[in-house]
């Protein structure tokens, strides 16, 4: 069986197993025949071989047609005439391309056809492909379309709506699509969805094409707001004071509520979930009160806590004022039905008393409910608002799972109210009614501070409002349960203080009264202000997961922790700021101390050590505990894992960190070195103190050399690779990693040699493929600082090949991407600059969204390249890049040439103080970093500078002052400069300008002036 997918990335299976082609053109070949069918042997070269004779085109259609009957495994291809080639009809053959054009599925049209596919110099296929992609684009959007109308006409507006919205993902600008989903939704009374497609087609349109939507359906858009205009008005034609931060929710509801009674909506059940005290009880008493759909009604109930493990007991409650509903409709239910109810539920015997023993939940009571609603309604629109769900039971929330599921359209509506604590069991049969579409999810979050503001407005008054709206806010977070008591509190004493007393008085009651286990729970997490991972906590706290689950889930229940997911890992913490700092102010001073370093130590065996926040964390609970030596180990080792990553050339986080900036680092240094000293002076001596000295050198060396102190921070990392010579061969190879970087950006080969070798010979010891690239990376770079390139890229494919066999981490990524640059580099120097652009982005693509050192660098070179085949736009906007890199990042490899070039482009552009300016900043840097070639190409702007100034005559300009030599001294500088650096096209042009300037200023002796004649002078 051979599967072929093409209406997507292209893909070929044999048998269920993936098949790879040894080159793009066989899978060009057998891609076009599964399109055409069949098709002539010339057909075949003019599309594939177009750049071939005859001859040779026959010959490589042979072997390609070889090629595919040994990697598929027999003649899929067949040539019954020598001129035709076809697909052989005897093979099973399934593709998405046969299915979509003649079997008309939709759903096998995944993507554009062969996407991303593509063969190198066979431009006639590629224009078949995309004249093909187009057409079938063109029948699968005229498909959609046809089937969206057919849908609303046959009475499915969700699936119409469906396939709009598939439609626009396709064609986002086809404004009569976007219209008709307008409809789609307003015959649905989902008002405020419709309104933002009208907005995003707007946004669309007028980003894209500078044009606004056409009057029809701007009118429509105007229409559908006045009806939800109009539906936000209670009966009475009073605009609705509906629940502060609440009125999206409400709207919601309502649209819901209205859906269902005029049954245009097939489901319209809800969920609202939200914090104790975010108001979901006074939205839904608002809606109950307001009245407005008179044909609902109601049955409301709660579950209860003291329930939760007492099956079915909510059901008793639901299940009363459905019986009245029963007798006063004068209902007949079935015998059987009420004989099994009467055996669950006391009502329907007759009396008021508990079931001393009642009937198991079966499929028997499920069917005799689902028969009795729907009986009921029948008669009635039920509307069912079932609060506080984290309460309920097992079997209650199966029997409401059944009765959401099956019955009848139109005949009940849902609205549950949650907090976050949902039972396991609770939380996946919710999940499922959501992507079932039973169920609609709403979340109420809290008021932000202009909420608060207004609550304050309406309750208090303006000038209270404005006085106590921004503490309140801080204060609660935006609860609307808290707000409302600190609200009533000031109304009533106008004292302030006493009024905050109210919130901790109010918070500590969730505290009182908890059993021992909840309380140690809340002890621990109190330790951590931003919470804790779940899997932690069995080992912070000594319990079984099980066990732990069970007090978790009481406490989520109480609203006082919630849990949350951080980059996909499960987390706990307290719903409130305020409740975590009530909970660890009543421990004790040593009952706190005891758990800090109890939670440092587990921290230190089961968390990830090579994190740096990890690090970050463990210190802070050493430091609570007052354990020194520890708290300054693990500071060392964050500021070491933040310094890698914020000094090294290339080494981009692997996640999303927060940023120091390098300043900061040398202060947490300063302080660390104190500490560091202190603890020697009290007497420490030991390895550990030992260890925690050279991590500190080692820190200082790479801030060092970061900053361009080359001496202080060759020094440091010497002294350190002699102190350790033996020891750790890994850790020495880091730093003759590190010196040689920093060789390399002065352009000093013999030294950048040195180190590489030194750093080789310590990893025959080793097994470090990465550290091993890393050097053939710098070994190769230094033969290009010698111009001979071809040994450079030799040692930088090696790099390459490495790099590409390990897992591709951030650390990878960003080797790779210096690799890249280096061979981007030696093209340029070759006047290769097509190549060398091809490197340059591919070096950039790896380090996209990240931040790291040397981008600056990167950037420079890419610059140098396009700005010396005269892409002057492209050049200003890559320096401008590397600038403001720099200046974010205080990076100062590559500035100087950043802003030199930077300064240039300002000044042409005629803004000479900004020039001035940013010409001023590539200088002070040039002083401070000693590269070569920074400076040389800092001499040559200012040698373009000077030239543009002398042109204009300019005397007042604040480069002037600047630029005190001429023209011709800042080129023989920089050629000086960079006469070590082979193939650098400044100096090149620097050299040539003064070529010229000497040819311009040769003197002529007074007989050549003069012609033969002696009367007539020459020119």
């Amino acid at each position: 069986m051979l599967k072929i997918r093409v209406l997507q990335t292209p893909s070929i299976e044999l048998d269920g197993e993936p098949v790879s082609l040894p080159f793009k053109r066989a899978e060009a070949l057998l891609y076009y025949l599964v399109v055409r069918r069949s098709a002539s042997r010339q057909e075949l070269i003019a599309l594939l071989w177009e750049g071939d004779n005859e001859a040779k085109g026959l010959k490589n259609l042979r072997h390609t047609l070889y090629v595919l009957k040994k990697a598929l495994g027999g003649e899929v291809l067949l040539s019954p005439q020598k001129s035709m080639i076809v697909l052989n009809p005897q093979w099973e053959l399934e593709s998405d391309y046969e299915r979509f054009v003649h079997g008309g599925d939709f759903e096998a049209y995944q993507g554009p056809f062969l996407s991303g596919f593509s063969v190198r110099s066979a431009f006639a296929f590629d224009e078949w492909v995309q004249r093909t992609r187009e057409k079938l684009r063109s029948q699968y959007l005229y498909g959609l379309e046809q089937q969206a109308a057919a849908a609303r006409l046959g009475g499915e507006p969700e699936k119409a709506e469906q396939l709009a919205r598939t439609y626009l993902e396709e064609e986002p600008f086809d404004e009569t699509m976007a219209a008709f989903l307008m409809e789609c939704l307003k015959d649905r009374r989902q008002f405020a969805r419709a309104v933002q497609v009208y907005q995003r087609l707007k946004e669309a349109l007028s980003g894209e094409m500078g044009v606004d939507p056409l009057e029809s359906t701007t009118l429509l858009y105007y229409e559908i707001l006045n009806l939800w205009n109009d539906m936000a008005k209670t009966p009475d034609g009073r605009t609705a004071a509906v629940p502060v931060g609440r009125e999206r929710i409400y709207n919601v509801l309502r649209a819901s509520a209205s859906a269902f009674v005029e049954m245009s909506s097939r489901r319209s059940s809800l969920l609202l979930v939200g914090e104790t005290g975010s108001g979901k009880s006074e939205l839904l008493n608002y809606f109950q009160q307001a009245q407005e759909f008179p044909e609902l009604t109601v049955i409301r109930t709660e579950c209860l806590q003291s329930e939760n493990r007492e099956p079915l007991a909510v059901w008793g409650r639901i299940l009363r004022p459905l019986q009245e509903i029963i007798w006063t409709e004068q209902i007949a239910v079935p015998e059987q039905v009420s004989e099994r109810l009467r055996k669950s539920f006391p009502l329907f015997r007759g009396g008021r008393e508990r079931l001393n023993e009642r009937m198991p939940y079966d499929q028997n009571l499920e069917d005799s409910v689902l028969l009795l609603f729907s009986l009921a309604g029948r008669r009635r629109k039920l509307l069912l608002v079932l609060e506080d769900l984290q309460w309920i039971d097992v079997q209650s929330m199966q029997l409401l799972n059944a009765l959401l599921r099956h019955l009848e359209r139109g005949s009940l509506m849902a609205v549950l109210s949650s907090t976050w604590g949902f039972a396991q069991e609770t939380k996946s049969v919710l999940e499922e009614l959501e992507r079932d579409g039973l169920l609609h999810r709403q979340t109420l979050q809290p008021l932000s501070q202009a909420d608060t503001s207004e609550l304050l407005r309406r309750e208090l008054g303006q000038q209270a409002a404005q006085t106590l709206a921004e503490q309140f806010y801080r204060e609660t977070g935006g609860n609307l349960s808290l707000l409302t008591v600190l609200t009533e509190t000031y109304r009533q004493s106008g004292d302030l203080d006493a009024t905050m007393r109210t919130m901790g008085e109010v918070l500590l009651k969730r505290l009182d009264g908890l059993p021992d286990d909840a309380l140690r729970v809340t002890q621990w997490l109190s330790l951590f202000p931003d919470g804790v991972p779940s899997s932690l906590l069995p080992e912070l706290m000594g319990q079984g997961e099980r066990q732990l689950s069970d007090i978790l889930l009481d406490l989520r229940c109480r609203t006082i922790l919630e849990e949350y997911a951080l980059h996909g890992v499960m987390c706990c913490r307290f719903v409130h700021q305020k409740l975590r700092e009530l909970a660890y102010d009543r421990m004790t001073a040593y009952q706190r101390r005891e758990l800090h370093r109890k939670a440092a130590d587990v921290l230190r065996s089961k968390a990830d050590v090579t994190n740096e926040q990890i690090c970050r964390e463990i210190a802070r609970h050493y430091d609570l505990a007052r354990d020194l030596r520890q708290t300054l180990d693990f500071r060392l080792r964050a500021l070491e894992l933040e310094t890698v990553r914020r000094c090294e050339p290339f080494h981009p986080a692997e996640k999303n960190l927060p940023e120091r900036t390098v300043q900061a680092l040398e202060e947490d240094a300063d302080g660390c070195q104190r500490e560091l000293a202190a603890l020697s002076r009290a007497g420490c001596e030991d390895g550990e103190l030992t260890q925690m000295e050279r991590r500190m050198t080692l820190i200082r060396g790479r801030i060092a050399l970061f900053r361009g102190d080359a001496e202080s921070g060759g020094e440091l990392l010497g002294a350190l690779s002699e102190a350790g010579s033996g020891r750790d061969s890994a850790q020495m190879a880091k730093i003759c990693i590190l010196l040689a970087d920093a060789a390399y950006y002065r352009q000093e080969a013999d030294r950048t040699e040195r180190y590489v070798s030194t750093g080789m010979r310590l990893l025959e010891r080793e097994q470090d493929d990465l550290l091993l690239a890393r050097l053939y990376r710098l070994r190769g770079s230094c033969f290009g600082l010698q111009g001979d390139y071809d040994r450079a890229g030799y040692y930088l494919q090696e790099a390459r090949e490495l790099l590409e066999k390990l897992e591709p981490s951030a650390e990878v990524r960003g080797v790779l991407a210096a690799v890249f640059g280096d061979l981007g580099r030696s093209a340029r120097c070759r006047n290769d600059f097509i190549h060398a652009g091809k490197w340059f982005k591919k070096a950039m693509g790896l380090l996209k969204d990240t931040q790291c050192a040397g981008q600056v660098w990167l950037y420079v070179h890419y610059g140098r390249t396009v700005f010396a085949v005269d892409d002057y736009v492209r050049a200003r906007e890559l320096f401008r890049t590397a600038y403001d890199l720099a200046e974010r990042s205080s990076e100062l490899w590559g500035k100087t040439a950043a802003a030199a070039y930077c300064a240039y482009f300002e000044m042409t552009d005629g803004d000479y103080e900004q020039a001035a300016q940013t010409l001023r900043e590539a200088m002070a840097c040039a002083e401070q970093m000693h590269s070569p070639l920074e400076s040389g190409i800092l001499n040559f702007v200012c040698m373009k500078i000077r030239r543009r100034l002398d042109l204009e005559q300019r005397t007042d300009s604040p480069l002037q002052v600047l630029l005190p030599d001429t023209a011709d001294d800042y080129a023989r500088r920089g050629v000086r400069l960079c006469s070590g650096v082979p193939d650098v096209f400044e100096m090149q042009m620097l050299s040539k300008d003064l070529r010229d300037g000497i040819s311009s200023q040769l003197r002529y002796r007074s007989s050549e002036l003069y012609s033969k004649n002696k009367r007539f002078m020459s020119e």
